[in-house]
C-alpha cells in the first residue's frame, strides 16, 4: 500500500483537497494529511492526520505573512521523517515543500500539484503576489503532474512552463450521498443563493439590478454584505430568508426540494473568479435547480450550451430586459433529466477516475 501525503491549508469549509482525500479513502488508500490554518491563525492549530484521525497537533500563533514561512518549516520537519510515495500539495506553497524535500534528497516517488484554484492577484500586494507567482512557476515546472480545475488555469500554467503532457484538467465536481432527480414545478420569481455574502460573490449587486423580478429569496451564507441585502430586500418587499452558514448535508437536502432558480452572480469585475470552478453551480444543477450565473466563470458557457440555466454579462438596461425574458421563457420541464445527465458527468468519483492510474 502506497503512503499518500496531502499538505493543505484549510478553513472550516471543505475544499478540493478534502474531496480528493474522501475519494482516496473510499478507494481504501491510507492517506496522511498535514493541514495548516488558512488566513486566521489565532487560536488555531496545524493538524497531522492519518485517515482523518488526528495523530499530532501544533498550536499556532498569528504572525501575519510570516505564517507562510512557519508553515513551510513545519511541513519540512514533519514530512522529512516519514516515508512518502505520493506527495500531494493543495496549493503552490504546500507543493513547494515537497519539491524542496525531494531536492534535499528525500525519496518521493511522485509529486502532484493539486492546483485547486488560481489567482493572479491572490494577496493584492505587489511583493507577495510576485513571490506567489514565482513559486507557482517553480511548482508547475518541477511537479510530476499538475491538476488544474479549469482550462483557463491550465493555459495560464502552461504559459508559466507547465508541460502539457504532465497536465490534467479536473473541475471541482460534486458528490451527493443520495441523489434525487425528481420533476419540479419551478417558480420563476423564486431564488436561492448559497455562498459568501461578499462583493466578489456578487449577490447584493445582482439583487439591486434584478429586484423587480424577485418575489422570494433564500440565502444560505454569511458575509459583510448580509445587512445591506436584508435591508434592501425588506425595503423593496422581497420576501427574504437568511439561514446563515449551514452544513453541507443541510444544503443538499434543501436544494433537492427547492423549486426556484439558483444564483451564482459572481462579480463581473472579479479577477479571481475568472479562473474558478464553483462547486455550488454543479450542486444547484444536480439537485434540479436551474442556475442564473454571470458570464465570469468558465462553467458559464457550459451552462448556456447545455441549457442548464441562464447567463448574463452586464447590468445595463438591455441585459436586464434579456435576462427577464430568458427566465420567463426558460424550459423547466424535464430539467430533472438534465440534472441526472449532468451528475453522471460531474460526479467527483467519475472525474477523479481520470487520474486513478497515478496511484497504481
Amino acid at each position: 500500500m502506497k503512503n499518500i501525503f496531502i499538505v493543505n491549508h484549510a478553513t472550516e469549509k471543505t475544499g478540493s483537497a478534502n474531496y480528493f482525500e474522501d475519494y482516496l479513502l473510499r478507494r481504501k488508500y491510507d492517506v496522511y494529511r498535514l493541514s495548516h490554518p488558512l488566513n486566521n491563525y489565532k487560536n488555531k492549530k496545524t493538524y497531522f492526520l492519518k485517515n482523518r484521525e488526528i495523530i499530532k497537533s501544533f498550536n499556532r500563533t498569528d504572525l501575519g505573512v510570516l505564517n507562510f514561512f512557519s508553515d513551510f518549516i513545519i511541513s519540512l520537519l514533519v514530512l522529512s521523517f516519514k516515508k512518502i510515495d505520493v506527495f500531494i500539495g493543495a496549493n503552490n506553497f504546500d507543493t513547494f515543500a515537497g519539491i524542496v524535500l525531494k531536492k534535499l534528497g528525500k525519496k518521493i516517488n511522485m509529486i502532484i500539484f493539486f492546483g485547486s484554484d488560481f489567482s493572479e492577484h491572490r494577496f493584492k500586494n505587489f511583493f507577495l503576489d510576485k513571490i506567489y507567482m514565482q513559486i507557482e512557476k517553480i511548482v508547475v515546472r518541477n511537479s510530476d503532474f499538475t491538476i488544474s480545475n479549469t482550462k483557463r488555469a491550465e493555459q495560464k500554467r502552461i504559459s508559466m512552463g507547465l508541460d502539457i503532457k504532465k497536465s490534467f484538467v479536473i473541475p471541482n465536481g460534486i458528490f451527493i450521498e443520495n441523489p434525487l432527480f425528481i420533476a419540479k414545478k419551478i417558480d420563476k420569481q423564486k431564488f436561492v443563493f448559497i455562498g459568501s455574502l461578499t462583493e466578489e460573490h456578487g449577490l447584493f449587486g445582482f439583487v439591486q439590478f434584478f429586484y423587480k423580478n424577485i418575489k422570494e429569496l433564500v440565502v444560505i451564507g454569511v458575509g459583510d454584505e448580509r445587512d445591506n441585502i436584508l435591508k434592501f430586500c425588506s425595503k423593496n418587499n422581497i420576501k427574504i430568508k437568511i439561514l446563515d452558514a449551514q452544513k453541507h448535508e443541510f444544503v443538499i437536502n434543501f436544494l433537492k426540494t427547492f423549486n426556484g432558480f439558483g444564483l451564482a452572480p459572481y462579480n463581473l469585475k472579479s479577477k479571481w473568479t475568472y479562473y474558478c470552478s464553483p462547486s455550488k453551480v454543479g450542486e444547484y444543477i444536480a439537485c434540479g435547480v436551474p442556475v442564473v450565473i454571470s458570464a465570469v466563470p468558465e462553467i458559464a458557457e457550459y451552462v448556456k450550451k447545455n441549457k442548464l440555466g441562464i447567463i448574463y454579462d452586464s447590468f445595463d438596461k438591455q441585459e436586464y430586459s434579456n435576462l427577464k425574458q430568458s427566465i420567463l421563457e426558460f424550459e423547466t420541464d424535464n430539467y430533472n433529466k438534465k440534472a441526472e445527465e449532468f451528475y453522471s458527468k460531474f460526479n467527483r468519483d467519475i472525474l477523479y477516475k481520470k487520474i486513478d492510474f497515478l496511484f497504481q
